[in-house]
């Protein structure tokens, strides 16, 4: 049967929904008393979302909720995940979960961890086993298990999908990757000219003025990106995110989503300023790009789609004007490629 669920970031008007909602999973259901006694209080969850603290996604039948799932973003702790018996067994656990991964690792936190019953016969135990959670080999007082998620894990629709860096080996996989997905999505000619241009990035894959990553599902690459940097007459750090591809049969399962924010906290680590890109700004905004006006930045060449552009800063600070147009890799000189 199919469902109208709907996934959304929860908001204090969903608390009461949460608690109501925790008393009644399948196994260890927690009643609002017995939560009160570890000082988990609807006010105390308020107070914790409105301060930034946590941070939550529902799953929602209609406007009823059916899951949710909340992290921690001092301590790097998936606080809870719970979904409601007849809903069981239709991912909407693992696509509630990764939300939360994706913003704990935004936040700093590579290894996200949790804590879940040691015994083979409680359901959660063999879930987030078979999502590449590991043991880390510590409990808690009351005997739960602190299970650890791989820093290059990436939690999608499908369990075993890895984000990892990529050299020059993967020029041809690369190359057929953005070839197929743009033909899929823009014809022909288009997946012909991204299909060139990825090829030619991946030649000069140097982790320095070429920076690639990607997702492998066992071991066909399923998605990847390219960072290059911009170069301003400033000394201002400033990198583009572009090209960007995922397989057809991939798309809509929060691989290229996961990819980008895999992708940005490197950029972090590397003390870029900010990150620009040129696309769909229904696909970026997603992952918290926001229109540029190129009086602020300009675009390396002449947009035909000015409306794609779009940048995220990376400082929490707004990103600066910069007066001067700045200079990319020779690989996007094409005109057709802006």
């Amino acid at each position: 049967m199919t469902m109208n669920l709907t996934f959304r970031e929860t908001t204090a008007g969903d608390i009461e929904d949460m608690f109501s909602l925790r008393a009644r999973t399948r196994q260890n259901p927690i009643s609002k008393v017995d939560l009160a006694a570890f000082g988990i209080t609807p006010a105390s969850t308020a107070a914790d979302m409105a301060s930034g603290k946590m941070k939550g996604w529902g799953c929602f039948h209609d406007s009823a909720m059916v899951g949710f799932c909340n992290g921690d973003g001092t301590t790097g702790e998936v606080l809870v995940l719970a979904v409601l018996p007849n809903y069981e067994g239709q991912r909407i656990g693992t696509r509630l979960l990764s939300h939360v991964v994706e913003w704990l690792r935004w936040r700093g936190f590579g290894q996200p961890w949790l804590a879940a019953s040691s015994e083979p016969q409680i359901r959660a135990h063999g879930f987030y086993r078979s999502l590449g959670w590991e043991s880390s080999g510590r409990s808690l007082d009351n005997g739960d298990e602190i299970l650890e998620l791989a820093p290059d894990r990436l939690l999608s629709w499908k369990s075993g999908v890895i984000v990892q860096r990529l050299d020059s080996s993967s020029q041809e996989s690369i190359a057929r990757l953005f070839g197929s997905a743009f033909s899929a999505s823009d014809g022909q000619r288009e997946g012909e000219d991204v299909g060139r241009l990825a090829r030619e990035l991946a030649a000069a894959i140097d982790d320095r003025d070429i920076i690639c990553f990607g997702a492998h599902d066992r071991s066909a690459l399923i998605g990847s990106i390219f960072f290059t940097p911009l170069k301003f007459q400033s000394a201002i750090r400033v990198y583009m995110l572009a090209p960007v591809a995922v397989h057809t049969h991939y798309q809509g399962r929060g691989v290229g989503q996961a990819l980008i924010n895999h992708g940005l906290r490197d950029m972090q680590n590397r003390s870029a300023a900010f990150v620009v890109t040129y696309g769909d700004p229904s696909f970026y905004t997603r992952v918290g790009f926001q229109p540029l006006s190129e009086r602020v930045i300009q675009a390396p060449a002449k947009l035909s789609m000015p409306h794609g552009w779009l940048g995220l800063s990376l400082t929490g600070e707004p990103i600066p004007v910069c007066p001067d147009r700045p200079s990319c890799h020779t690989a996007f000189d094409d005109p057709v490629y802006w």
